[in-house]
């Protein structure tokens, strides 16, 4: 019997469309790409100053389903005392860019 790849393994995950609207190479661009279809939202409103809560309406359960894909994304942890302090999509971005850059994503 052949073991069964897990969940987590990138052979269950759903490959990445190729077509127009594919996620871009770069960290903010994939950011952006992510964040903007995870919460439904036009992407050109994702600017830093747009707050997460006020402006684009994210609740206590779409941060944290929010932190979880962006974790799954970019491979990295994001240890709750930092996204506790979080309240704008540049909060967001700044910290995504600091721990994909510290692991190279």
């Amino acid at each position: 019997m052949s073991e069964q790849p897990s969940p987590s393994s990138p052979s269950c995950r759903p490959p990445r469309p190729e077509a127009p609207g594919a996620a871009p190479a770069d960290v903010a661009g994939r950011l952006r790409w992510l964040v903007s279809a995870h919460l439904d939202v036009d992407p050109s409103r994702l600017e830093p100053g747009v707050r997460l809560g006020e402006d684009l309406c994210v609740d206590s359960l779409a941060a944290i389903e929010l932190t979880m894909v962006i974790e799954d994304e970019f491979d990295i942890s994001l240890p709750e005392a930092e996204v506790a302090g979080v309240r704008t999509y540049g909060d967001v971005l700044a910290l995504v860019s600091a721990r994909a850059g510290a692991n190279g994503a």
